[in-house]
């Protein structure tokens, strides 16, 4: 039997950007403890729609990366906050002229609130790499320019959802499909993650990019290699390609919780191992590592249990 991975794949769908000073207040908020996690059963979302945000069994932790995270790596929470089964509906009406960055302050301050949200901001020397151009040059097949938002939501079936994110190119629409994996679409880029396409081979990902910028894809390497990757490859285009990426070590985490309650096993031993910097090089691209200081936040203590609405 498979690992119970797909079902969860949402977990992995955080967004990259970082919170800012609060200046607005959500106009009313109601923040209740969601139900445990249920494989197949419990769906995760995350939803803007005009002056009403509302989310649905979302994970503390994956809502704090929502609300901080602009690298893999520069977010400390207390282990805890990463359980699956520690979920939240929030329901919000938002003010008028909201960005996300102001959506995302909103959230922090709320959960200032309701939870106690406490954190600081210091420098760390973490390891990192850099995306950089190959000596040989680039392998990469450029494409023109494109924006899929408006063509590929109207294409929406019912069994996809969507959550609504940003990226290094700014706004973003995540599609997820147990059956045809997880798609990023913003202005320039329109790329697909596809989980364990052969049945019979080792479990793994798949990235089918239609179109991508390196800042995304930069992005996307960071959730594999759990490192803050930094694209300096000086390249504005965007490209074409397909290569194999490893499954997120974020979501065999979380398929181990899952196993631990459900009782069914874990087939690590069946996960795929895939050497990055080998990949990259199929596309004239090369990982430098190096070590520097970089912000990160802290958070200090945060409650399981909000406050009455």
């Amino acid at each position: 039997m498979r690992p119970l991975l797909v079902g969860v794949a949402i977990l992995a769908l955080v967004a990259t950007a970082g919170a800012q000073t609060p200046g607005k207040r959500f106009e009313v908020a109601s923040v209740k403890p969601a139900g445990p996690f249920v494989p197949g059963t419990t769906r995760t979302s995350l939803a803007i729609n005009g002056t009403y945000l509302q989310i649905h069994a979302y994970p503390l932790g994956a809502l704090l990366n929502y609300i901080y995270t602009p690298q893999t790596g520069t977010l400390v929470v207390p282990e805890w906050t990463r359980d699956i089964n520690l979920r939240f509906d929030i329901q919000a009406v938002l003010p008028a002229g909201c960005t996300k960055a102001d959506v995302q302050a909103m959230l922090e301050a709320l959960l200032v609130d309701r939870l106690g949200l406490k954190k600081h901001v210091e420098p760390r020397m973490i390891p990192a790499f850099d995306l950089m151009v190959a000596p040989g040059g680039t392998k990469m097949r450029p494409v023109g320019e494109a924006n899929d938002l408006d063509a590929e939501l109207k294409e929406l079936k019912p069994e996809q959802f969507t959550v609504d994110t940003r990226t290094p190119d700014g706004e973003s629409r995540t599609i997820t499909s147990l059956n045809t994996g997880i798609r990023t679409i913003n202005a320039r880029s329109n790329y697909v993650l596809v989980p364990f396409p052969d049945a019979s081979a080792p479990i793994k990902y798949v990235l089918d990019a239609t179109r991508i910028t390196m800042a995304d894809f930069a992005s996307v390497i960071m959730g594999r290699v759990e490192r803050p990757v930094f694209d300096l490859t000086q390249l504005t285009g965007v490209y074409q390609f397909k290569i194999d990426v490893p499954v997120p070590p974020g979501m065999l985490r979380v398929a181990r919780q899952v196993a631990q309650q459900t009782g069914r096993p874990v087939a690590l031993d069946t996960v795929a191992t895939i050497n990055v910097p080998k990949q990259l090089e199929t596309l004239g691209l090369t990982l430098a590592e190096r070590k520097g200081p970089v912000d990160v936040i802290v958070i200090d203590s945060i409650n399981r249990t909000p406050t009455e609405n």
